[in-house]
This record gives structure tokens, sequence and C-alpha cells, in this order.
């Protein structure tokens, strides 16, 4: 299947899944573009987490191609990286904003967001005059007064604001790194 077949599938599959109220959980499950972020939160031990209807906050979503972009930089498999529980959830805690439901609509030009990982580990997101939103990771800001960027990841026009019971879902495209 082409890329943008495969796009237009996961914004239908999404959308749907928007629309019957499911978990975080299951709306990345019923989504094939979303598989190996599924994989993830398996084997992280996660699932439980995100398929809680109570669960509020944000959860950046990387895309089955995101995840091979990674693969691909750090020279390991699938299964290497789904073997190491521990990256894994801390990986997967960093694509966490908890307690806040962010919509590209309510974020303003440029924001820092605390993630579940820890309050140092922030994600900066820039939202340009046109609407497209970027978010900045892996640097630590002590005291805010140095920003580093090691990578940026953007949310896939499309494939923004799906609201899965309490929290929103955002499909990035790319993984979103901590500084380890």
């Amino acid at each position: 299947m082409g890329f943008s077949r495969r796009i237009v599938a996961l914004f239908a599959l999404l959308f749907i899944s928007a629309c019957s109220a499911k978990t975080v959980y299951q709306t990345a499950k019923d989504s094939d573009a979303l598989s190996t972020l599924v994989a993830a939160i398996d084997a992280a031990g996660f699932k439980n987490l995100l398929n809680n209807p109570n669960f509020k906050g944000t959860v950046f979503a990387p895309t089955n191609d995101a995840f091979a972009i990674l693969l691909d930089n750090l020279g390991v498999t699938a299964e290497e990286l789904l073997g190491n529980t521990e990256l894994l959830q801390t990986v997967l805690r960093y694509h966490v904003i908890p307690d806040d439901r962010l919509t590209t609509q309510s974020l303003e030009q440029l924001q820092s967001w605390g993630t579940d990982l820890d309050d140092d580990q922030v994600l900066d997101i820039f939202k340009s005059p046109k609407g497209t939103v970027r978010i900045y990771y892996g640097g630590v800001q002590p005291g805010r007064r140095s920003l580093k960027y090691p990578g940026s990841a953007k949310i896939i026009p499309g494939l923004r604001n799906i609201r899965a019971d309490r929290a929103i879902v955002q499909v990035i495209d790319r993984v979103l790194v901590p500084k380890l």
C-alpha cells in the first residue's frame, strides 16, 4: 500500500475511533500504521494505563515509519528495542503529557510542557502562523537557560486532535527520544 493510501487509511481509522470514544490503546490498536507503537506499549507494560478510559492527558503517537527511522538510527532491530523494557518505558513516558489535553487549537506559538518522565524532560511545542505544529525534544533545560534540540517531530496534518475518551492523541512523524 502506498504512503498516501496508508495515511488515508490511518486517518479514516483514527477518525472512526475518535467518534466512538475508545481509549488511547484501542485507538492505536485499530490503526495498522501504529502497530509498532502498540507492540511497544505491550512490551513496556503500559497497556493498562493507556487502556484506562479515565486516563487524561495528551499522547504523541509515532507511526510505524517513525519507529523505522529510530531503529535505523540506533542500528537495532524491532525485537531488540522491544526487548529493552527499561528503555521502552523511558521513551514512551516521554510521549505522554499527563493531565493536559493539548489540541492544536489550544497551543500558542511556543510552549514548554512537562512529560510523564521528569520535570526537567520537557517538550517544547512550536505552532507556526500557518498552523504547523512541531515538537522539539531531547534537551534538558536546567533553569530554562539553555535550549538544546537534538530532534524534532511534526504532528501529521489530518491526524491531529484525535479524541480517545478523556485523552487527546496526536500522531507524529518521529519517535521522541529524551536525553538519557
